[in-house]
């Protein structure tokens, strides 16, 4: 055997094991964001019966869902950062498109636009929420015996002080 057909060797081997590397990594992170996607749906849907409920403790209760979602978006965006790379390496590299990588990927972007379905229908949710809330409120503030009232004893021709001496 030749050197230089041992240097080939050598070369195509670490491409394998390179290409093997960035395979396994790629999964890995697609498999995460994955899992951060189905953390967001869960949060969206606890968020829409929050919505629904309508409790006195909805708006409690829709802004710890409301932190939650920030901490999961945050975490979708940084992994997103990683996969963007490995994604441009994986299709330079691997030829074959047929495989569990490219399931993961179609199954995140089911995930991806099932999240912006909800995350879209819970902010439709929230809108009409706060419509009912501000028509509520202008009706109290047309009611004329609220808007109106007065101290009962404001015109009364009544003692404006008690002599408590005696």
């Amino acid at each position: 055997m030749s050197a230089a057909s041992i240097e080939n060797t050598q070369v195509g081997g670490a491409e394998t094991v390179q290409q093997a590397a960035i395979i396994k990594r790629f999964r890995e992170l697609l498999q995460q964001q994955c899992q951060n996607y189905r953390n967001y749906i869960t949060a969206l849907e606890k968020q829409e019966n929050f919505i629904n409920t309508g409790s006195d403790a909805f708006t409690e209760q829709l802004l710890a869902c409301v932190e939650l979602e920030e901490q999961i978006v945050k975490d979708i965006i940084s992994t997103q950062k990683v996969i963007d790379p490995l994604d441009d390496m994986y299709q330079k590299l691997i030829h074959c498109p047929q495989n569990d990588v490219s399931e993961l990927s179609h199954n995140l972007e089911e995930l991806k636009n099932q999240a912006k379905i909800l995350s879209t229908h819970n902010k439709e949710f929230i809108q009409n929420r706060i419509t009912e809330i501000r028509s509520k409120i202008t009706a109290l503030k047309n009611n004329p015996f609220i808007s109106s009232r007065q101290a009962i004893y404001k015109n009364s021709n009544s003692a404006l002080y008690l002599d408590i001496e005696g």
